[in-house]
């Protein structure tokens, strides 16, 4: 694989490189202000890629003629091959994508050179899913860096010498306490998401830029069983909650739709379950990236494939009986 080596030299993360076609040798690390959406397919919002780490860069290029239109589950049939290969997979980002607007947006400082130097690094995220179907949401810590405050999966930046479903289980585990043996753990990946912070040009300009993995993991136990097990990093996490498909889709409603309450769990010495308390799911997300049919967050990408798979995966079991 031919990469710049001034530029690897000082990758302290695994970060994105860009290929035309699998069979390319040719690499181009990505800059920190290409829009790598806009890379594949300019002007659109989202493309279907296929997806692998391979030494440390997680190279992003165009599918296979006989990948690009498969369905939803059958697109996951080649996934993970070592660890490393996502196969095929939507990419999206946000139709306000600051570094997709940043040419024709003037009125926006200039990003610093030390910005402007670190690529785009690669995370991970991982929607937990109980036995009987909840899903676990955490809330970032007030002191965050980057999307305080915010509702999402747990997930954090990949690590050096690390594949994906490592990554995923490790930042779980850090963020929550859940343990799960990536051996026996049925994992798949539901989507990559070109995070941009902060989220719109008119907040101020770019400082972090990802390419965000999202994972999908099933366990064997309930959510209380494994709210139980819980133990929340309070330097991450302030709180969690337990969402059913309904609370979901309720999050993508309109109007008082949206206006649902169900329990959040807060950061404890000890334990989750002794501190439960309310949580408006109107609340969990500013209301302007709810307000019509358009994605503008990983989360939202994320939790609207998690229900096209449950819609496919419960459609087949139905069909089985």
């Amino acid at each position: 694989m031919a990469t710049d080596k001034d530029a690897m030299r000082i990758i302290r993360r695994i970060v994105v490189g860009l290929k035309k076609h699998e069979q390319s040798d040719v690499v181009q690390l990505a800059k920190f202000t290409d829009c790598i959406v806009n890379f594949f397919a300019p002007n659109e919002t989202s493309v279907r890629i296929s997806c692998k780490l391979q030494d440390d860069v997680m190279l992003l290029y165009r599918p296979s003629h006989s990948l690009a239109g498969l369905p939803f589950l059958k697109s996951q049939e080649r996934k993970f091959i070592n660890d490393s290969d996502l196969g095929s997979v939507i990419l999206q980002h946000s139709p306000e994508c600051p570094l997709w607007r940043l040419p024709d947006f003037t009125d926006v400082d200039p990003i610093p050179e030390k910005t402007l130097s670190q690529g785009v690094y690669v995370g991970v995220a991982v929607i937990t899913e109980s036995s009987d179907g909840r899903i676990l949401m955490t809330q970032r810590a007030d002191h965050m860096r980057a999307f305080p405050r915010s509702w999402v999966p747990p997930g954090g930046h990949l690590e050096i010498g690390e594949n994906i479903i490592e990554g995923g289980l490790r930042e779980l585990e850090e963020e929550t306490g859940l343990k799960f043996d990536r051996n026996t753990t049925n994992t798949r990946v539901l989507c990559l998401w070109e995070s941009v912070y902060p989220v719109l040009l008119r907040i101020g300009s770019p400082k972090n830029h990802h390419i965000v993995v999202y994972l999908h993991i099933k366990s064997d136990e309930s959510w209380e069983q494994l709210l139980m097990k819980m133990k929340l990093d309070p330097d991450e996490v302030q709180a969690c909650t337990w969402l059913t498909q309904d609370d979901v889709k309720r999050l993508f409603a309109s109007g008082k739709a949206r206006s649902w309450v169900t329990k959040k769990y807060l950061t404890g010495s000890d334990s989750l379950v002794s501190q439960p308390s309310e949580l408006n799911l109107a609340q969990m997300f500013p209301a302007t990236l709810w307000q019509d049919k358009e994605i503008y967050s990983g989360t939202q990408l994320a939790l609207q494939r998690w229900l096209e798979y449950c819609r496919e995966r419960d459609g087949i079991i139905r069909s089985k009986i």
